[in-house]
Formats: structure tokens, sequence, C-alpha cells
């Protein structure tokens, strides 16, 4: 039989498939129209293990549910956020954070038109799925283009984001990693970073286990809203929480331990274009539906932003962009803004800890 080469098999699904799927000797994934959202995603590696790290909404096979957003009712795995974030009322923030918080008129979608509405099959080969997603004529963002490629005899997938610009602009921008409850706990070995700092707003839902806007250098230290400490480099956490911790000036890699499946997922993103890195800690702190007091999942989201609190906290001279932290990211109509990353798995080493 003749082999087929990319070129020829290439093909575009109709408009009406919400899903499409790939596998190689190393895995499966599955990509959703809506938001260019990635998950389930199974990496086999050595010694026949498997893992699937990547968050499905538990809801989302539910016939009945509560009125949703558009982002929350196919929730799943990892997708890009162009801009990254949303607005929240200025009241309950520190004085140095309150300032720089305006209106919210420029904040229309959560996390972004991209992150809302179904993107465009634009190429499917069984090496690679691209997506477009064009923005409204108003938007400074004319189009977003993604490509998820599984890397070949490897655990691996490299996903490229490339960014259109109409006009120039600046923008927070993130890479929307979320993973699902594991199986027993995950350990967290975020690669080097400079500082991290704690959400400085009012907590979501009043459960919030860390002390609000403190800077601290050890992920397995953090200041506590009771006064101790609590090792977030362990999840879940031991207690209930909805909290967000951004660590900053990092090196570009982040990696979790996953002893329940035997196997290590790691990250890697260029640090010029995300400097920072945003957990997000839901650990059954989020009560009304469709939460319900049960969700927990965990975020490591690549960004330049500062804590997602929309355009103009990321845009004016923050408290972080004071530090040295660079917030936004500048897109010029001439230049394409590109940027490529890899998620990952191994066997968990010998020497890591159980």
């Amino acid at each position: 039989m003749a082999e087929v080469t990319p070129e020829e098999s290439t093909s575009v699904p109709p408009e009406s498939a919400d899903f499409v799927g790939l596998a190689w000797r190393c895995g499966s994934l599955s990509v959703q129209r809506h938001g260019g959202m990635l998950a389930p995603l199974t990496f086999i590696v050595e010694g026949g293990r498997q893992v699937s790290p990547l968050y499905l909404a538990p809801w989302a096979a539910e016939q009945s549910r509560p009125a949703l957003p558009p982002i929350l009712n196919n929730l799943r795995g990892e997708w890009p956020c162009v801009p990254f974030g949303s607005y929240r009322p200025k009241d309950g923030f520190t004085p140095d954070w309150a300032s720089v918080i305006g209106s919210g008129d420029g904040d229309p979608c959560l996390h972004g038109f991209g992150s809302n509405v179904p993107w465009n099959w634009s190429k499917v080969t069984p090496y690679e799925v691209e997506l477009r997603c064009r923005y409204p004529v108003n938007d400074d963002i004319e189009e977003l283009i993604r490509r998820i490629t599984p890397v070949p005899d490897r655990a691996a997938v490299d996903i490229e984001l490339e960014v259109k610009a109409r006009r120039r602009t600046r923008l927070p921008v993130g890479l929307h990693f979320t993973f699902c409850k594991p199986r027993t706990r995950a350990i967290l070995r975020p690669g080097a970073f400079r500082d991290a700092w704690t959400y400085p707003g009012p907590p979501y839902e009043d459960i919030q286990a860390f002390a609000p806007n403190r800077r601290f250098q050890d992920l397995g230290r953090v200041p506590a809203s009771d006064g101790g400490h609590i090792d977030a480099t362990q999840f879940p956490l031991p207690v209930p929480a909805e909290d967000l911790i951004q660590l900053n000036e990092v090196d570009g890699h982040f990696v979790m331990d996953l002893p329940g499946d035997d196997n290590r997922v790691s990250l890697a993103w260029n640090r010029e274009h995300f400097p920072s890195v945003l957990l997000w800690m839901s650990n059954r702190g989020l009560l009304k539906p469709p939460w319900n007091g049960e969700h927990v999942a965990l975020g490591v989201e690549p960004v330049c932003s500062a804590f997602g609190l929309g355009l103009d906290a990321t845009r004016n001279k923050n408290p972080l962009a004071q530090s040295g932290v660079n917030t936004v990211i500048e897109f010029d109509p001439a230049t394409p803004f590109r940027t490529t990353y890899r998620i990952s798995a191994t066997a968990l080493p010998a020497s890591a800890e159980q």
C-alpha cells in the first residue's frame, strides 16, 4: 500500500463537527471546536502506563444543568485566552491595586472572545489539527490560529498560537492549562521563579485559604489567612479554598508529579512571551452551581498578566509591573505574534517523592 503523505490526507471537517481526534503511538487527543479547547488527552509512557491529566467539566455530559456562560458550557483542558482574565470591581482590593482597576467597559468576555465561541476547522491531518477564530470587526485582534501537533514517538504535544492584530494594542494573554483532580495528590514542582504573590482582592464566595496580597518565595510555605502557612506544592489543598497564586519571572518550565498514576507531566513555554505562571487552586471553594462545593481542579497557566484582572489593571502601572514583571503583550498588525509550547509526560522517576 502506498504511503499517504500529510498533503494527501488533509481534510476539513464540516462545521457541524464539534470534536476532532488524533491518535499516535504514544497517545490520543480530542480538540473541541468551542473555544478551541484541548481534552481529553491521554499519554502512554514507559511500561505501558497511561495518564489523562487534563480537565473535563463534570457537568458537560449532564442533560439538565443551570444556564452557564458560554466558556463554562463545555469547559475542558487547555486553550488560549486573548485577552486573558476578566474585570472585577475594585471594592475589597488593597489601595495600590484598586487604583489601577478601571470600569471594565473593555472587558465584555471572560478570558476573551475566542474562549466563548466556536472556532473554525482550517486543517486536519493524521498529524495536526488547525483551527481559526475570527474576532469581531471592531476588535483590535483580527484572528487567532491554533495548531496542535503530537510529537512522533513521544508522549508529547506541541501547540502553536498565532495572533493577528488589526491595530496596535496591548493585551494580557494566557495559556489556560487546567488539570483534573488527581487520583491521590499532585506534587507541584515549578521551575525557577523570582517571587510569588497571593491574590490581592477579596475572596471568591468568602472561601480563601491564603492571606491576600502577600509576597513570598517558597511555594511550600504560602502565608495562610489564619496566620499560619500552607504547603501549596501538594494538591488538593488540606482545606477548602478558591485561590490564585502568581509566580513571576519564571524560567518557562513547570512539572507536576502524579504518584497515583506513576507519571510526571511537564509544561514548557517561551518565558519571554509568558513571564509568569498563574496557579488556579479550585479546591471545593466554589459553592454555587455548577460547582456546588465539590469542584477540584488545578490551573497551571503561563501568562503575561496580573492575576487576570482585566484590561485596565494589566495595562496600568500595577504593583506587579512596578516590580519589573511584564503584564501585557504588545501586538502590531505588521508582525503576527507567534508562540509555541509543549505538554508532555514521562514515567515518574524512582527518585521522586512518593
